[in-house]
């Protein structure tokens, strides 16, 4: 997928485990089993004007604890852009049906199914000012 927005990786089990306690109350069980904590591959993303991150799908991570990551977990950090949707499709095709647009909130977390069950999706274009998230997953 076409992407030029900036990012950075950190290696941060602080970071990953601060997100994961302030999730937990709200996360579901998948297959009977209860979420055990966030990646530490914690990823700041910059949006500046112009840049968008394309259609994609997200794969899920094995941890070294041997579980697997079932959400990718987007934590809006900013307002005072315009655009900068996340996007989810019907179909990976260029044509497929819009299903759901969700505007950034500072503040706000998107969580959204990856792997098998990971809708295509996309970063769509800020149209002003920079936006910024950080990228984790449970």
């Amino acid at each position: 997928a076409y992407r030029d927005n900036g990012r950075l990786a950190v290696q941060s089990p602080e970071i990953a485990a601060a997100i994961f306690e302030r999730l937990r109350p709200l996360l579901p069980h998948i297959r009977g089993k209860a979420a055990s904590g966030c990646n530490p591959n914690v990823r700041l993303y910059r949006y500046d004007a112009s840049q968008r991150f394309g259609r994609h799908v997200d794969g899920a991570q094995r941890l070294d604890d041997g579980s697997e990551t079932e959400f990718t977990t987007l934590l809006y950090l900013n307002d005072g852009f315009a655009g900068g949707h996340t996007v989810f499709y019907e179909s990976h095709a260029p044509n497929g049906r819009e299903l759901l647009r969700v505007a950034p909130r500072r503040g706000a977390v998107l969580l959204h199914a990856h792997g098998e069950r990971c809708l295509t999706h996309e970063g769509a274009r800020v149209d002003a000012g920079t936006k910024y998230l950080l990228r984790t997953d449970v």
